[in-house]
């Protein structure tokens, strides 16, 4: 008997299929919901307009995802928090609500989406969402024996070396071998980094708290907290 199929396999098998990405949504139809209501404080029957964008995150996310991305879940988090950010940004303070209606987006509809998400102030969602944001971080880094004081401690200062860590995060959260061995483990796999990025060993050791904090915030529900963050984290 062959082993079941994974939901990250699946995901890969019904990208081009929008009958089977329904399916897959129904399916995972709570797990949408309760994005919403972390985010908002709100059932998805209170916030409808943010109900609607997190149906059309989910299929974005299953049309943007590869194996490279990690656990589907994880990523589906981080497109719907995205996503949700851009629609605060947009709606902050105007008279005139944006209303929307993602159940047939159309490619106008998402570019304005994206337009707007270009302004820069912060809604008072986008406050208690941030606020947010930093306590679940703070708790991640609790599995970890960390700290948040002990980050700012270990935070490099020059450019130089931050770009190096950056580069050893991207290479943990793009080889899942090596992202899974990092959360089951609670450790920075050094040899295994070694193998993929020219690095010096003790470079990665003294390295290890920054990294950590990283890899944590690139693979999380952490919109908000990456943005007041220069990554510099292109391939």
């Amino acid at each position: 008997m062959s082993p079941p199929i994974t939901l990250e396999e699946r995901v890969l098998t019904i990208k081009d299929d929008p009958g089977e990405i329904e399916a897959l949504m129904k399916e995972y139809d709570p797990l949408i919901r309760s994005l919403v209501l972390r985010r908002t404080g709100k059932t998805s029957r209170d916030a409808m307009d943010e109900y609607n964008l997190a149906l059309f995150a989910f299929t974005e996310a299953v049309q943007r995802y590869d194996k490279n991305r990690g656990p589907f879940l994880n990523f589906l988090r981080l497109v719907v928090n995205s996503r949700l950010t851009q629609y605060y940004r947009s709606s902050r303070g105007n008279e005139g609500v944006i209303s929307v209606d993602f159940s047939s987006p159309t490619p106008e509809v998402l570019g304005a989406a994206n337009a707007a998400s270009e302004a820069l102030h912060s809604s008072k969602e986008e406050k208690n969402a941030i606020a947010e944001e930093i306590e679940a971080f703070k708790e991640d880094l609790k599995a970890w024996n960390l700290t948040m004081q002990d980050l700012v401690n270990h935070s490099p200062k020059q450019k130089r070396l931050r770009e190096a860590y950056m580069t050893s995060a991207r290479v943990i959260l793009e080889n899942p071998y090596i992202h899974r061995e990092f959360l089951d483990k609670k450790r920075l796999p050094i040899e295994k980094i070694k193998k993929l990025q020219k690095i010096p060993q003790k470079t990665l050791e003294r390295g290890r708290i920054y990294i950590i904090g990283l890899v944590i915030i690139l693979s999380g529900d952490y919109d908000h907290i990456r943005g007041y963050i220069d990554w510099r984290w292109r391939k």
